[in-house]
């Protein structure tokens, strides 16, 4: 059983890093959305909790 290796170019690693760049670029995105989301979500319990009282 012969194993084979994988080699990487320069070039290839320079593509796995921009692919890998722009995915967590898109996760810090989607974590500050849930963020702000949760926080107006938040503050409008806060105005509903004081108007009821």
């Amino acid at each position: 059983m012969n194993q084979r290796r994988l080699y990487l170019t320069d070039q290839d690693a320079q593509q796995i890093d921009a692919v890998l760049t722009i995915r967590t670029g898109q996760r810090d995105r989607a974590y500050v959305a849930i963020a702000s989301l949760s926080a107006a979500v938040i503050v409008l319990l806060a105005i509903l909790g004081a108007a009821i009282l």
